[in-house]
């Protein structure tokens, strides 16, 4: 299941500060918000991962200018029926995500690809510096696109080698890790401790059986690849994000803690 999606395109936003915790070499830290952001007032962070949707190509430069790297985010399997890039991508997509109420796109096709191809030029027209590249597990074995997997690491490498100077972070997508091992530069985690319910709309923490599956992929990704791995996890009251922070802490592997909109940097003692 994947938690960051498409549907956040476009929607009402606000702006707030963030709460950012680090552990590991290097000392970087990173945020994910696809609100509007005053880009003046995110400093210091390792990775920055926006929405392209709400800016302009003067904002990325400032976040550039007080940041290590600043992510696009872009769904490469899916597409929102809210997006601006919808019209260009409609002919070519096969059934729905009802969650998310978006489609999903048939990267066996050779235009699909060009059309996305295209959506990431235009993205990286904007002078973001890195790709955060969503919704890799719909081609896995549990996915609506299972047996695409190749396409999409086809259309991932493409991306590499028309960007070679962009730093490509993958959501999840562990299965494809022989396939993006010298393509991708990092993995984020979603989810790895807490776990969100959609139906009730509460917070939660994750079953421990999904929890070692996870941790195990994390371990062996480790100590087979240099690549940096974030988790990002999702969190509402105070004590929990001090719980999951501590447990984050205790792996040394770099997080963040937000809702599960990600229309705001939260700080640790929200509420």
């Amino acid at each position: 299941m994947h938690l960051i999606s498409l549907y956040l395109l476009f929607l009402p936003f606000t702006n707030n500060w963030t709460y950012s915790k680090t552990i590991g070499v290097g000392g970087g830290n990173f945020i994910v918000c696809y609100g509007k952001l005053d880009a003046n007032s995110v400093k210091g962070y390792d990775l920055v991962i926006l929405e392209p949707g709400h800016y302009e190509a003067h904002d990325i430069e400032i976040f550039k200018a007080h940041n290590n790297r600043v992510a696009a985010y872009i769904s490469l399997t899916e597409v929102n029926k809210n997006s601006r890039y919808f019209k260009a991508l409609s002919q070519f997509t096969m059934g729905n995500n009802e969650y998310w109420e978006s489609c999903y796109i048939d990267i066996r096709d050779k235009n699909a690809k060009k059309v996305v191809l295209n959506i990431v030029d235009d993205i990286l027209d904007k002078g973001f510096n890195a790709l955060f590249l969503d919704n890799l597990d719909n081609v896995s074995q549990w996915g609506a696109l299972k047996g695409f997997e190749l396409d999409l690491v086809s259309l991932i490498m493409d991306i590499h080698i028309m960007n070679k100077h962009i730093y490509l972070i993958q959501n999840s997508g562990f299965f494809l890790n022989d396939y993006l091992q010298n393509i991708t530069n990092a993995i984020l985690v979603e989810s790895l401790f807490s776990s969100y319910d959609f139906d009730t709309s509460s917070y939660a923490w994750r079953d421990d059986y999904s929890k070692n599956i996870m941790l195990d992929r994390i371990n062996e990704t480790r100590s087979k690849t240099s690549k940096k791995i974030y988790v990002l996890e999702y969190a509402e009251a105070p004590h929990m994000k001090s719980q999951l922070s501590k447990k984050l802490d205790s792996l040394k592997l770099e997080y963040y803690i937000g809702y599960i909109e990600l229309q705001q940097l939260v700080t640790l003692n929200s509420k």
